[in-house]
């Protein structure tokens, strides 16, 4: 059996066929990694087709610019899901002061601790850290903080410590 076709193929050899641009290691990279992206995606646009359309863009996207990609610097995994992010991102209107005023308001109520209201605006509502300072009254040391330990425990859950 071809090694680029094992679920389970080598990171390294992975990485090796996609700089060589082999259509057989984008069908791992998608069967591995689409259902993560995916899940991503639908968490800050949450219309199915709009979802589908930025993952096929991000899968484009990868293709046409792996030469970006600095593996010593981050994993493939964590690389494709800020492009992912940033896809989506683009595809979603900008936050109004009265709208991310009624965000954190319902995500205050519901109960969630400070730092998971802070995870679910930035990463997946897409507010930039800056304007919920500003808004949410947060401390600049406390929000890096939390978004700090956040990425940490990210990438110690996908490996990547």
């Amino acid at each position: 059996m071809n090694a680029v076709l094992d679920q389970n193929v080598n990171q390294e050899l992975l990485l090796k066929l996609l700089k060589q641009r082999s259509s057989k290691a984008m069908e791992v990279l998608y069967d591995q990694y689409s259902s993560v992206l995916f899940g991503v995606i639908r968490k800050m646009v949450p219309e199915e087709k709009k979802a589908e359309e930025i993952l096929y863009q991000t899968f484009t996207f990868i293709w046409n610019n792996y030469e970006s990609f600095y593996p010593e610097q981050q994993s493939i995994c964590l690389w494709m899901i800020g492009i992912a992010r940033k896809l989506s991102l683009k595809s979603i209107p900008h936050q109004s002061q009265k709208n991310l005023n009624e965000l954190i308001g319902r995500l205050n109520e519901s109960g969630m601790s400070k730092e998971k209201v802070v995870m679910e605006v930035v990463l997946v509502h897409g507010v930039k850290a800056k304007q919920l300072l500003h808004q949410a009254g947060i401390p600049e040391r406390d929000l890096k903080l939390i978004l700090h330990d956040y990425l940490s425990q990210m990438k110690n859950a996908i490996g990547n410590p």
